[in-house]
């Protein structure tokens, strides 16, 4: 077996992309190295703290480029509500009433329409 078929597999399960597993794999060598002494917390540590990391960095991106289409104070305000509703189904007649009553907020529903949809085409 090579190297690429190894890297492909655990980018699979960690579900994020080559160059992130390559990443994530060069920290432990270079981890390794400094330490000398490899216990299995160490590799969780690492592990953990960079794929944190990783995933942190694909929220911001992710929030950004929504915001930057969408540009509604209240949007931008209330996001990880917004994801968290739109995450559990909720569509945009829902989500204008929910906004309107809840968080004082008027964004028409043609405006989450657009929002959603755009989630959509992003998600695939």
């Amino acid at each position: 077996m090579n190297n690429e078929f190894f890297i492909e597999e655990l980018s699979k399960q960690f579900n994020i992309s080559k160059q992130n597993t390559i990443t994530i794999l060069n920290k432990i060598a270079k981890t390794i190295k400094k330490e000398k002494i490899v216990t299995k917390n160490l590799l969780a540590r690492i592990i953990i703290h960079n794929l944190k990391k990783m995933q942190e960095e694909e929220q911001n991106i992710h929030k950004n480029n929504l915001l930057n289409n969408f540009k509604h104070k209240c949007l931008a305000k209330h996001y990880h509500k917004f994801l968290e509703l739109y995450g559990n189904g909720w569509g945009s007649r829902k989500l204008e009433t929910y906004f309107k009553n809840t968080l004082h907020c008027d964004i028409s529903k043609s405006c989450f329409d657009n929002v959603l949809k755009f989630l959509r085409e992003q998600n695939g």
